[in-house]
């Protein structure tokens, strides 16, 4: 039988050659655009997606997967042959989607060794802590240290990032900390961090009046 499993959500945006190369296995998220639903995969490229982004008359929000798809894929890595299965979601300090993966894997608990991961990131840096698990699960690591590995590497990344615009962040309930900074301020340039060794949220910790700055 096979040891163990990788799931991570669609967020991560690991390519599809990384995907088959560790066999990681994704759980695709809902993007809705006004009435229609969309999933993220629908986009092979990401620049196609902000073409439409951009082109749309009402802007998408995002939803977590559903319970059902969490379980079929799960289901999946038990008919596969996995022993153990480690769930990597993007960070539970704004999205749903860790909570979902953890009720699933509480489901299925008597069937497999599961454990629900929060990356407390999301993006590229949830995406590095399912590549460096599944590398190390193809290595024979075991089930304890590839945790203890995902641990460490969560605890020691810092993310500081800068968006043009805040509106999105702002509708979306995306930003925790540092209202007070931007509020009434829709015209500067926030520099935002993701507070990885918190609640894993998006704070604003800075600003700047162009981008140059």
């Amino acid at each position: 039988m096979k040891k163990t499993a990788i799931i991570v959500d669609s967020s991560s945006y690991i390519n599809n050659l990384d995907l088959q190369k560790y066999h990681i296995y994704k759980i695709d998220d809902p993007v809705i655009f006004g009435q229609k639903v969309y999933h993220e995969s629908d986009w092979p490229d990401n620049a196609d997606f902000y073409r439409q982004m951009k082109e749309a008359s009402v802007q998408p929000t995002t939803s977590q997967p559903s319970l059902a798809d969490v379980e079929k894929t799960i289901q999946q890595v038990i008919d596969d042959g996995f022993q153990q299965a480690i769930i990597i979601t993007i960070s539970s300090g704004f999205s749903g989607t860790y909570q979902t993966a953890f009720s699933a894997a509480e489901k299925f608990a008597d069937k497999l060794k599961i454990v629900a991961w929060d990356s407390k990131i999301a993006c590229a840096g949830a995406g590095n802590q399912a590549l460096m698990a599944a590398r190390s699960a193809q290595a024979g690591v075991d089930f304890q240290t590839i945790l203890d590995r995902l641990k460490e590497q969560r605890s020691t990344t810092d993310v500081f990032f800068v968006v043009d615009s805040i509106k999105h962040l702002q509708r979306t309930g995306r930003l925790s900390g540092g209202q007070a900074l931007i509020a009434g301020l829709l015209s500067i340039k926030p520099i935002l961090r993701i507070d990885t060794n918190k609640e894993g949220k998006i704070d604003a910790v800075a600003k700047e009046r162009k981008m140059s700055g």
